[in-house]
C-alpha cells in the first residue's frame, strides 16, 4: 500500500526516494556542522563575486556603499532561508512539498516552476563563469564552452547521488576556496580604494539574488532528528551564508 512516509536506509548508490516524507525514527544524519559547511561550499564562489563587483559599475556605489549594502541585504535575504531550514527536521518534507500547506495542490506546482527557473538562473550564472575560469586557467587550450560542459557534468554527477554524498563533498569543497579567496583578497588589498558615489538605482539585488536559495533550505535539513533545536538550525544556516557571502561580495 503506498505510503507518504518512507524510511531510508543507509544508501551507497543513486538517491531513490523521492518527496515522501521521512519518517523520524530513520533520520540518521546527526551532524547539525553538515547544515553550515554545505551552504559555506555553496557561496564561498565566484558567482558572489561576479554579484557584488555590480555594486559600483551598475549601481554607481563607493567602496565604503558597497560594503555595508552587501553585509546589510545579506543579513536580511538570509532570513527566509534561516526560517525555512528549521522546517526540515520538523516536517521530513521537501520545500516545494511544505508550499502545498500555504498554496495548495496547483499553487504547488506553479512555486515548483518558479523554482526550476530559479535553479536553472543561478546554476547558468555560476557553469558560465566557471567555464571562464577553467579558459583563464588553460590560457585558452580549453575553450570556455567546453569549461561550462566539464563543470555541468561534474556537478551532475554529484548531484545525482543525493543528499548523503552532497554533504560529505560540501564538507570539505569550503577549506580550497577559502584558501584561493583569501590569496585573491591578499594579492588584491593593495589595489582597494575608498570612494563614495551617489547610487543611481536602489541597491536591492544582493536581497533579491538570495530569493533562489529559500526553496533549497528544507531538503537539506530534511533529514535531520526531529529534536534539533530550532535555534542551532537558524544560526548555522544564517552564518553558512552570511559570512561566504559578505566577504566575497
Amino acid at each position: 500500500m503506498a505510503t507518504d512516509t518512507v524510511a531510508i536506509p543507509e544508501e551507497h548508490g543513486l538517491e531513490t526516494h523521492g518527496i515522501e516524507r521521512v519518517s523520524p525514527t530513520t533520520r540518521t544524519h546527526v551532524r547539525i556542522i553538515d547544515n553550515f559547511t554545505m551552504w559555506l561550499s555553496a557561496n564561498l564562489v565566484l558567482s558572489t563575486v561576479a554579484l557584488g563587483a555590480l555594486a559600483i559599475p551598475v549601481f554607481g556605489l563607493g567602496f565604503w556603499d558597497s560594503f555595508i549594502v552587501i553585509v546589510l541585504f545579506n543579513a536580511l535575504g538570509v532570513l527566509p532561508v534561516a526560517f525555512f531550514s528549521t522546517l526540515g527536521p520538523k516536517l521530513g518534507l521537501r520545500q516545494m512539498t511544505i508550499s502545498r500547506f500555504s498554496f495548495g495542490w496547483v499553487g504547488g506546482i506553479i512555486m515548483a516552476l518558479f523554482n526550476v527557473g530559479a535553479c536553472i538562473g543561478w546554476s547558468t550564472v555560476n557553469v558560465i563563469i566557471g567555464g571562464q575560469l577553467v579558459n583563464a586557467l588553460s590560457n585558452g587550450a580549453i575553450p570556455s564552452w567546453l569549461g561550462v560542459l566539464i563543470i555541468a557534468v561534474l556537478t551532475t554527477l554529484v548531484s545525482i547521488y543525493g543528499y548523503r554524498y552532497v554533504h560529505r563533498y560540501e564538507r570539505y569543497a569550503w577549506i580550497p576556496l577559502a584558501v584561493i579567496f583569501i590569496i585573491m583578497f591578499a594579492v588584491s588589498v593593495k589595489h582597494l580604494c575608498s570612494t563614495s558615489i551617489s547610487p543611481r538605482q536602489p541597491p536591492h539585488l544582493p536581497l533579491l539574488a538570495w530569493c533562489p536559495l529559500s526553496p533549497s533550505a528544507a531538503p537539506f535539513t530534511a533529514s535531520l532528528p526531529v529534536g534539533v533545536p530550532t535555534l542551532l538550525t537558524t544560526t548555522s544556516t544564517s552564518r553558512r551564508i552570511l559570512l561566504p557571502a559578505a566577504f566575497s561580495g
